[in-house]
């Protein structure tokens, strides 16, 4: 048999019922705010790790596109202009990258919270001579390409179709130390007496394709890629062609810091107020990250 309480031990029993539930309920909370706590200073990292990626992906994208704006200008200067040259009118160039990055900003806006400001350093041009052989025409024996440089080439880039005794020799000389010769045949690439790249065979004809900036860049063929390679020009003077054979369908582009067009029968621009290498100002901004730095044209990074 049951007997019924007077109330006062259900009362006390409710009591200590509602009590454990407090005490649970400030455990829990206590648990729900150290980890808050310990998770905040994580997420906020990672978010900022993960605005710094993407304005990192966006200012190698800008610079991607911004040289690309500087190699499609068309030089009026050359003779045959419908080809990329890559120099620039400084004051021509600041109007073409002013409505570029805005149509470029209002693109990456679409999509991402960032803005990105580019603005051309004029101050910080680079003027010098640029010579450019389009393959149009044959080009042979030896010619003064450039002379007067002060020592730096921003771009050298050589496309030649050449047959097993053909050869394009660009000789950099040194007044005070010499000569460093960057010899192209159809079997391989040497600078300065060191092999660069070697191709393993002599087609009857080969295409053979390098590109460098400011000494920095990549040899290949159809079949053949060596990947990056650097060449120290050391502090030249003048640049001469040497070539072989009469050679049509090759093309030879290069640039240097102050120098003259020497005295050949090659397109050659050596006017002031161009750019051989243009620099850039950019800042970029997101909610987390704000970047602000210089960038060239011709710089070579690890991305």
């Amino acid at each position: 048999m049951v007997t019924p309480g007077n109330g006062r031990g259900d009362d006390r029993g409710q009591l200590v019922v509602i009590a454990a539930l407090m005490i649970a309920l400030t455990v829990l909370g206590s648990v729900v705010l150290l980890n808050s706590v310990h998770s905040s200073p994580e997420v906020a990292v990672s978010s900022d790790a993960s605005s710094l990626a993407e304005t990192e992906r966006s200012t190698m994208e800008l610079r991607d596109e911004l040289r690309t704006a500087f190699l499609a200008i068309n030089a009026s200067d050359i003779a045959t202009n419908d080809n990329r040259v890559a120099f620039v009118d400084q004051q021509y160039f600041k109007t073409v990258v002013e409505t570029f990055g805005t149509e470029y900003n209002e693109l990456l806006t679409s999509d991402r919270a960032m803005v990105v400001n580019a603005t051309y350093n004029d101050s910080a041009a680079v003027e010098g001579a640029i010579v450019s052989h389009t393959g149009s025409t044959s080009l042979s024996g030896t010619q003064r390409l450039l002379e007067n440089a002060a020592g730096e080439a921003p771009l050298v880039s050589v496309n030649a179709t050449l047959g097993p005794t053909e050869e394009v020799a660009l000789e950099f000389n040194d007044t005070d130390a010499g000569t460093r010769f960057l010899n192209v045949t159809n079997s391989d690439v040497e600078f300065d007496g060191t092999e660069k790249c070697d191709f393993t065979s002599s087609p009857s004809t080969r295409s053979v394709q390098l590109q460098f900036y400011n000494g920095t860049g990549q040899i290949e063929t159809k079949n053949h890629y060596c990947g990056s390679a650097t060449i120290d020009y050391g502090d030249f003077n003048n640049v001469t062609l040497h070539n072989s054979a009469d050679i049509n369908g090759s093309t030879i582009e290069i640039s240097a810091v102050e120098a003259d067009c020497g005295a050949s029968g090659v397109d050659c621009v050596d006017k002031s107020g161009i750019d051989l290498m243009p620099t850039f100002i950019l800042k970029t901004a997101d909610p987390s990250v704000t970047y602000e730095g210089n960038i060239t044209v011709f710089e070579v990074t690890d991305s």
